[in-house]
């Protein structure tokens, strides 16, 4: 995976790319402006935003879903990415359920 990839479930790119033509116009703004605003914060440290659950598998329901991206960064510099982060503060992105990761935890978590 290249830094600051973006990957969006599926098996394969090509696979991913289909099923995210199936979201509506509006969430597909709202996950490119949460990665812009993430890249804005995080910068270089970004390694990766990775979409998962239905909204990557083609499955997305409107009212029902949500959206599930796994970040990792390369260092967590905040306690709780998730709660102090500035992005998650704004209102459009109630319906994203990030997971941050660091790197070294990624990889201190396989289990080779």
């Amino acid at each position: 995976m290249d830094r600051g990839e973006v990957r969006l479930g599926g098996t394969n790119t090509a696979d991913a790319n289909m099923e995210m033509t199936k979201l509506p116009v509006k969430i597909k703004r709202v996950l490119e402006d949460f990665v812009a605003d993430v890249n804005g914060i995080y910068g270089s440290g970004v390694v990766s935003i990775i979409l998962y659950g239905s909204a990557a598998s083609g499955e997305y329901a409107a009212r029902h879903s949500n959206l599930n991206l796994a970040v990792v960064i390369d260092d967590v510099r905040l306690k709780n990415p998730v709660t102090e982060s500035p992005v998650m503060k704004r209102r459009k992105y109630d319906m994203i359920n990030p997971l941050f990761f660091t790197e070294d935890y990624i990889k201190r978590s396989a289990d080779v």
